[in-house]
Formats: C-alpha cells, structure tokens, sequence
C-alpha cells in the first residue's frame, strides 16, 4: 500500500531537508511527528508546522519516520 499518497509535494514547507521525506503545509504542528521521530522532525520557531529536519539514515530512523508518516492525523508527511 502506498500511503504517502495524502502529502502534496507541490506544498512543500521551505524548511524541509533535501530528501526523499517532506512535510507538506497542511501540517498542523500537533507534534505527533516530533515525538515519533525527533531526530527527524521539527517544530518552525514559530511552532505552526512540522519540516523535516534530518533525513533518516539508518534502520531505526526510517522505521520511526515511517510511524510519522502513518500517524500523522491530516497526512502531511510524504516521500518524493
């Protein structure tokens, strides 16, 4: 199943990381990314949106950004 099909990359939050991962500007900043995977996401300074702070490089990083992308409740997490 493919289920980063929600996210629009046409939406892009200007602070994502180059990657393959990406929060679109439907975000909400619920946090729910940022617990799942803080080394991955965080907060603008204004705490509006989740971006992408790190791509994820190993097993554990990949498995905890994908609990992001599933749990994300307005599905703004997605994969280029």
């Amino acid at each position: 199943t493919n289920f980063y099909i929600m996210a629009n990359k046409h939406s892009i939050v200007k602070e994502n990381k180059s990657g393959p991962f990406f929060v679109d500007t439907d975000c909400i900043g619920c946090d729910t990314c940022t617990s799942l995977a803080p080394y991955q996401f965080k907060l603008t300074p204004d705490q509006d949106v989740a971006y992408v702070y790190k791509q994820p490089e190993s097993p554990t990083e990949l498995t905890q950004t994908l609990a992001a992308i599933r749990k994300c409740p307005v599905d703004a997490i997605g994969k280029r």
